[in-house]
């Protein structure tokens, strides 16, 4: 049975710290405009409304040098899993950075420091993470996966983490973890909506897409815009 991922997020003002809470979807109908398609996905905003909370993001001196690596593989994840999802990652860093976008992500070795830390927990789907260390995130219970993002009070994203479940379905791992991973750069929101069903990363009711095209792509490029050499 399909389930949707749950998205988690921390927030940080110096050496306070904000409620956990966790992030869903925003409801609309019919296609959107790119610019009301990315204050969705970027603050949570409806079409005509305010945003739900101001935009997160990565730190300009972060931007070209951004990296993700898997942090912790549990014995007992699933080997074919565990495939998918590594093959998933590179196509995600391949996707990412052929954009022109302002983000250069790069992918370390397995347990090497990483801004964005990949952990495959034999945790079952409703079991409770543990161990990964990052404030937060232990002892929340997971879905089929969360998202894991610490930002400081200039709402620049310090650290991020995606958790996956060993009850991940193995032809959805390239979708899922390509979601996750442009959710950790800021783009924290999910929409429901017929019109993106199965066309969008962020559609709520599937795990389907596999590349960045089109409102997927404009949104990670507003986001992180290019800059000028």
């Amino acid at each position: 049975m399909h389930a949707k991922l749950v998205a988690f997020l921390l927030g940080t003002c110096l050496v306070l710290s904000h409620p956990a809470w966790a992030v869903d979807y925003v409801s609309t109908e019919g296609p959107l405009s790119d610019r009301d398609f990315y204050r969705l996905v970027s603050c949570g905003a409806p079409p005509g409304s305010e945003c739900d909370q101001p935009p997160i993001r990565w730190p300009s001196l972060k931007e070209r040098s951004l990296t993700i690596g898997i942090a912790q593989r549990d014995a007992g994840f699933p080997d074919q899993t565990a495939r998918h999802v590594l093959l998933g990652m590179k196509n995600a860093v391949r996707q990412i950075n052929r954009l022109g976008s302002g983000l250069r992500l790069n992918e370390v070795g397995f347990g090497e420091t990483a801004d964005i830390l990949v952990y495959l927990q034999d945790v079952p789907e409703g079991g409770k993470i543990q161990g990964t260390g990052l404030r937060g995130l232990d002892g929340i219970r997971i879905e089929i996966g969360r998202f894991h993002v610490l930002w400081n009070h200039r709402r620049e994203i310090t650290r991020a983490g995606i958790v996956l479940s060993r009850d991940l379905e193995p032809l959805e791992a390239a979708s899922v973890i390509l979601e996750e991973i442009v959710q950790s750069l800021g783009l924290i929101y999910d929409i429901r909506n017929v019109t993106y069903r199965g066309r969008s990363i962020f559609d709520e009711d599937s795990n389907r897409v596999v590349a960045l095209r089109g409102q997927d792509a404009k949104a990670l490029r507003l986001h992180y815009p290019a800059r000028v050499q």
